[in-house]
């Protein structure tokens, strides 16, 4: 049966049934995925690091992959990823390099998708864009002045 005919329970019932996989792939993974991502780093080439090399051979995004490589090297536990909600974002082209994802806490998150949902993609794009170009723009200005105050 096709999943746009099933109930939410039974979406529900079925998306279950992967839990156990899917949480013993991470368990495998996960060491795996930390030494990986420790040598291909360790290299220094820009564009054909760990993140590229998940985007390109895993089917998980690159936060994932980073999420469990970090559990597994004791950098985050799953209580303190939790406070954090992730806002999934589209992939403009397979080409891009800059996927987007956004963590937010709870509240953060409802305020930010209401907002969302008032633009339409191209507009949020630009909104997003704007405004961290925008903030780079002022902090780079601002450290500039503090090197040039302290001559």
């Amino acid at each position: 049966m096709s999943p746009d005919k099933l109930s939410i329970g039974q979406l529900q019932s079925r998306l279950r049934k992967f839990a156990p996989r899917l949480k013993q792939l991470r368990e495998e993974m996960s060491p795996l995925l930390a030494e990986l991502r420790k040598r291909m780093n360790a290299q220094g080439q820009k564009g054909k690091g760990f993140g590229a090399w998940v985007d390109q051979n895993l089917p998980i995004t690159r936060r994932t992959a980073d999420l469990w490589a970090d559990e597994f090297e004791g950098k985050r536990t799953s209580r303190n990823i939790s406070k954090d909600v992730l806002v999934p974002t589209r992939r403009l082209s397979p080409d891009d390099p800059y996927p987007l994802s956004l963590a937010f806490s709870p509240e953060r998150r409802q305020e930010f998708e209401e907002a969302a949902l008032a633009l339409d993609p191209e507009e949020l794009e630009q909104v997003i864009f704007d405004a961290v170009t925008e903030a780079a723009h002022r902090k780079r200005k601002g450290k500039a002045r503090k090197a040039t105050a302290g001559r």
